[in-house]
């Protein structure tokens, strides 16, 4: 019985998906990633040191009302890039900021981490398109969901809050170079506030949770907006929902790798809180976990909330489609990215091996609710302690 070599199982999928901050969108294609992206030639990193502001970006749902966005990077003596992130919340005022690291791959190409618990790190790649050191930085990021669509993250960062039109005119003659369109850019706020981030967000960070480490496994994105008429369990009874659940069959998603013996304990606390603790065994063996909370929003919808760093926590939905307590549960979450929407669905058992009849109880779930059953990949549940 052991933990996560990624952010994984159920609520950790979500949390990455949908901040606490709100939704801003993201730019998603029905082709693949492009081939023929070129970066900065003879990438000079210590010239690339320094604060840069971002002063444009594609929507991201990573990046909720943040303003006065910046990154600041330092060459360390090992060569390893300390990178520091930062917004204001444009809503409250509110300032915090992320720490990571950023390594060189090969010219123009980073990979940055950020911490995601104690005992995991995060890790993406961070592609410079082109830079002068002095005036802008263009960053790019391409993530191919399946064999048919992908998604993009662009951000234009400049060394002053305020750049000059022809610093920009030069910026985006970089992105048309490369056929990267300049219609879904959105300008970020520099005036009025100095000081951190609420939420996750800025360049590497967006793209840290749009690639982890031990690799990608699909995602099923729908061309229509979330559905309305989904249903939840009714008289939902939390300490009836506490204890041990196995995962079963889940949509595939970026956030789980190659995980087996998948499970998530439930426990009630005195102050109505629920102790989450999500756990598996990685590809290699690895046993590890990741400890969070949900709360009762109403019935049958709860938010679960993770730790991200000391200051930051990231919240979201985890709706109980339906569970008679004592042998399945289906859980469910659609998040909407423009005009498409992005979907993930669990099934959970009490027992490892549950019995065909549970399977069928539960599968019947999504078909009510007019949820395919053709995307679930089944988990590994032999050989497990």
């Amino acid at each position: 019985m052991a933990g996560i070599k990624a952010m994984t199982l159920v609520a950790m999928a979500l949390v990455v998906m949908t901040h606490s901050t709100g939704v801003s969108g993201q730019v998603t294609s029905a082709q693949c990633c492009p081939t023929n992206i070129e970066v900065v030639p003879n990438f000079d990193i210590p010239q690339y040191m320094g604060t840069w502001y971002e002063y444009a970006k594609y929507p991201t749902i990573f990046e909720g009302d943040g303003v006065c966005v910046k990154a600041e990077y330092t060459l360390q003596n090992d060569g390893v890039v300390a990178v520091k992130n930062s917004q204001v919340n444009a809503k409250n005022g509110s300032a915090d900021e992320i720490v990571g690291t950023a390594t060189v791959v090969s010219n123009g190409k980073l990979l940055v981490k950020f911490p995601v618990s104690p005992s995991f790190n995060a890790v993406s790649n961070y592609w410079v398109l082109d830079t002068d050191y002095c005036t802008y930085s263009v960053v790019y990021s391409c993530q191919d969901i399946d064999n048919q669509q992908s998604s993009t993250s662009v951000w234009i960062l400049t060394r002053e809050r305020l750049p000059t039109q022809d610093t920009i005119a030069k910026a985006k003659k970089v992105l048309t170079d490369n056929g990267i369109s300049l219609d879904p850019l959105t300008y970020t706020n520099q005036s009025g506030y100095m000081a951190g981030i609420k939420a996750m967000t800025t360049v590497a960070v967006a793209l840290v949770v749009m690639t982890h480490s031990i690799g990608v496994s699909g995602q099923v994105i729908s061309s229509n907006r979330c559905p309305t008429n989904i249903d939840v369990v009714p008289n939902f009874d939390i300490p009836e929902y506490m204890g041990l659940w196995y995962e079963y069959a889940k949509y595939p998603n970026y956030f789980q790798g190659d995980g087996t013996c998948v499970t998530a304990e439930y426990t009630l606390q005195n102050d109505g809180i629920v102790a989450v603790k999500n756990s598996q065994i990685d590809a290699n063996g690895t046993p590890e976990e990741i400890l969070g909370t949900a709360t009762a929003v109403s019935n049958g919808k709860l938010l679960v909330s993770f730790p991200v760093n000391p200051a930051l926590n990231t919240t979201t939905n985890y709706w109980v489609l339906d569970t008679d307590y004592c042998t399945f549960s289906v859980v469910y979450s659609c998040q909407n990215i423009i005009t498409q929407s992005s979907t993930f669905v669990w099934i959970l058992t009490r027992e490892r091996l549950p019995t065909q009849d549970t399977i069928a109880t539960a599968t019947k779930v999504l078909t009510d609710n007019g949820i395919s059953l053709n995307p679930l990949l089944y988990t590994n549940q032999s050989g497990c302690t």
